[in-house]
């Protein structure tokens, strides 16, 4: 589980260019298992109604694997 939040706050550090700090996680669900050699997909959404938070997924073979929120300061 670890190693999949440091995966997200990766993405999101590429994605928002080091502009900004991430702050911390929310919300966070484990819904499968993964495996070294599983193949993911991070994928970071805004939340319009909630300001400085980014909604993730990954995904592995089509399942969710991970979901929850990672919050952000400017």
């Amino acid at each position: 589980g670890i190693a999949q939040l440091g995966m997200v706050e990766a993405v999101a550090r590429r994605a928002l260019g080091g502009r900004v700090r991430l702050s911390g996680f929310s919300r966070i669900k484990f819904k499968k298992i993964v495996r070294p050699g599983d193949e993911l997909t991070v994928t970071l959404t805004r939340r319009p109604e909630l300001p400085g938070v980014l909604a993730f997924r990954i995904e592995s073979g089509g399942d969710v694997a991970c979901s929850g929120n990672l919050s952000t300061e400017s």
